[in-house]
């Protein structure tokens, strides 16, 4: 269970988890180019293909991608190697970095706020955090930030009402740029943040290429440590003033069949790929307090939708909508495609004061559960 061989063009390419490499007795046949399968969060392969003794590695779950390109690689002949670990041990060496940029980020989201910290860690940024709107606000009104980074749907007061309130109390003076921190807000306008008065947005989930070049356009020229590597973000002085993200249309969430099945994945590799390519130390262990924190987070959020559709109306369903649009976003920052998209149907029906939402409730639920249980396997393996 824990090796197998396969063919890759002309040679054979031996499949191994870290253990079962390191038991192959010396004379193995040295034709085959040893693959080391791992897990997200596991560096043990490190030692193997330092030594030689794998020579490239491939990261459960495995993402459709990830093994496209590993299958190129070994059919031209040309495993990573030692430049497998130097890859992962080098992330972010490439990016600019912000170490004396005064950020502020808004977001209520427990998941969210662990994503979007470790990777501004990366970047050399360590910023503020309050978890609603009118928080920001008065965060503001006490200092002076260079940069913040707004989610658009919060308690107390979202993400465009704290913006035309701090542009309010700006005034004519100086201009903080507000980037929204955006989840598609399903059956909602899409340039709502620009109407709001903000000035840029970064998609959820992001990576660390597309916030290093936010913070490019957006950062005093005199915060920015560009490395001297290919690699570095070109200058963005000139640069076009973004436009409004591209309508979400997330492919509709379908109920699972008897075993469980659907065509689309309960945990999409890709996304958990992205997450630990926000690792900043090394330690690779962002993905399990991610997942602790949905484990906590997501039955809460989802007892919440529960409580306000047990009165629902017509009166409190914006209210509904913005509690399915929580769950979705720390959903999707997991990679929890399925249960994000029911959420969204959800989302979507409650913008349009359609009180019948019982079939989406039940869907959410029972996706909710699936999504909890693939995580427990995930940590299991």
């Amino acid at each position: 269970e824990d090796l197998f061989e396969a063919p890759v063009s002309k040679s054979t390419a031996l499949f191994a988890a870290p253990d079962a490499i390191r038991r192959l007795p010396d004379h193995a046949p040295t034709s085959s180019t040893i693959v080391c399968v791992t897990e997200l969060g596991d560096a043990s392969s490190d030692d193997l293909l330092e030594k030689g003794i794998a020579h490239d590695l491939i990261m459960r779950p495995i993402s459709r991608s990830a093994l496209e390109e590993l299958i190129a690689r070994l059919a031209q002949g040309e495993p990573l190697g030692r430049e497998a670990t130097r890859r992962r041990r080098n992330i972010g060496n490439s990016l600019p970095a912000f170490p004396h940029l005064k950020v502020l980020v808004a977001d209520d989201s427990a998941v969210n706020r662990e994503v979007i910290i470790e990777a501004l860690s990366t970047l050399q940024v360590t910023p503020d955090i309050v978890a609603d709107g009118q928080a920001a606000v008065e965060a503001v009104a006490r200092e002076r930030y260079d940069l913040i980074l707004m989610d658009c749907s919060m308690p107390v007061m979202d993400g465009f009402e704290a913006t035309k309130a701090i542009r309010y109390a700006e005034g004519g003076g100086t201009r903080t740029p507000i980037v929204a921190l955006t989840a598609h807000v399903a059956g909602g306008p899409v340039d709502a943040w620009r109407t709001a008065g903000m000035d840029d947005y970064v998609a959820k989930p992001f990576t660390l290429k597309i916030m290093a070049e936010c913070f490019s356009r957006w950062a005093p020229a005199s915060d920015a440590i560009v490395p001297h590597t290919s690699e570095a973000s070109p200058d963005t002085t000139d640069a076009p003033e973004p436009e409004a993200p591209p309508v979400e249309v997330a492919p509709t969430s379908q109920p699972a069949t008897e075993d469980g099945a659907s065509d689309l994945p309960i945990i999409d590799p890709d996304i958990l790929e992205m997450i630990s390519g926000l690792e900043s130390d090394g330690s690779n262990d962002l993905i399990e307090r991610v997942f602790g924190l949905f484990e906590t987070h997501a039955p809460q959020a989802l007892n919440t939708i529960a409580d306000l559709m047990r009165t629902a109306s017509e009166a409190n369903s914006k209210e509904i909508a913005a509690a399915a649009h929580a769950l979705k976003s720390m959903s999707s920052n997991i990679g929890a495609v399925r249960l994000s998209n029911a959420c969204e149907a959800l989302e979507k029906q409650a913008n349009t004061s359609d009180t019948s939402t019982g079939d989406q409730l039940d869907q959410i639920d029972q996706e909710l559960q699936v999504a909890l249980s693939r995580i427990a396997e995930l940590r299991a393996a």
